[in-house]
């Protein structure tokens, strides 16, 4: 599942205020598996470790026996940068390691700077005959906070070849791009994403984290304005405005919004 996107539609906004209605009151509420690991995803991709964590231990008290209990742990270590944590309880496994598991020591090799380790785990994974689109980008991205941003770009480029019409390479393509300071591809990219998908947060805070990069700021407010607009709730948007209205010497409304 593409969270980014998924983060962003009605189902997931409910289940994020079932659950954090619940955790409010206390009161005793059932959830999957499934959407405790999606929650888990979405408060980690918040930056926000202790959420992530209330989580894990509502999945031990709801799930004690699933599988996904470690899965849901390691991703926790690597959440709190704790890659030697995450390592070990890797090595303990005893089921057979699938592309899963595969991607989460990628992940960790990746947080403990062996490079060359994580690189020849993600090849392994993209070698895979029967890969799955959503391993397949993961994959892809760990491959690109290795460094490896040509080679991501090379291997994205033959999968848009076989699957044109799949947002996740498109989005791993502009990333591409960013990396390999080629931000005028990137900017087109995203614009022709937010063609079919102007309601997406995402996209419009990664157009304006562009804009802000090549220090456009007027044209980052205007995209912040937009998510914003979208999702009203989203602080860290706000505060790039403040940044983006500071160096645009626009003292009088950075200091507004920061005060706010």
């Amino acid at each position: 599942m593409d969270n980014k996107g998924y983060f962003d539609s009605p189902e997931f906004r409910e289940l994020l205020q079932k659950y954090e209605q619940a955790a409010e009151s206390n009161a005793c509420s059932y959830f999957g598996i499934e959407e405790l690991r999606d929650l888990e995803a979405y408060y980690i991709l918040q930056d926000s470790p202790h959420m992530a964590e209330d989580i894990v231990e509502l999945a031990k008290k709801l799930h004690p026996n699933s599988p996904d209990i470690v899965k849901m742990e390691i991703k926790l270590s690597l959440c709190k940068d704790e890659p030697e944590v995450a390592l070990i309880t890797l090595e303990s496994i005893t089921t057979p390691i699938d592309d899963e598991i595969k991607l989460l020591y990628a992940e960790t090799y990746t947080a403990l700077k062996d490079y060359k380790e994580a690189h020849d785990i993600i090849i392994d994974i993209l070698n895979q005959p029967k890969i799955t689109k959503e391993n397949a980008c993961e994959a892809l991205e760990l491959m690109l906070d290795c460094g490896f941003a040509q080679e991501a770009l090379q291997i994205t480029n033959y999968a848009l070849q076989e699957n044109e019409s799949e947002k996740c390479f498109w989005e791993i393509k502009a990333e591409c791009y960013i990396e390999l300071q080629n931000t005028n591809a990137a900017i087109e990219i995203y614009n022709k994403l937010l063609d079919s998908d102007p309601y997406s947060t995402f996209y419009w805070e990664q157009l304006a984290h562009i804009y802000y990069m090549i220090n456009k700021y007027a044209k980052a407010i205007e995209c912040f304005e937009y998510e914003l607009a979208i999702g009203e709730e989203i602080e860290y948007a706000c505060m790039m405005q403040g940044y983006c209205y500071y160096f645009l010497h626009n003292y009088n409304k950075a200091q507004a919004i920061f005060e706010e």
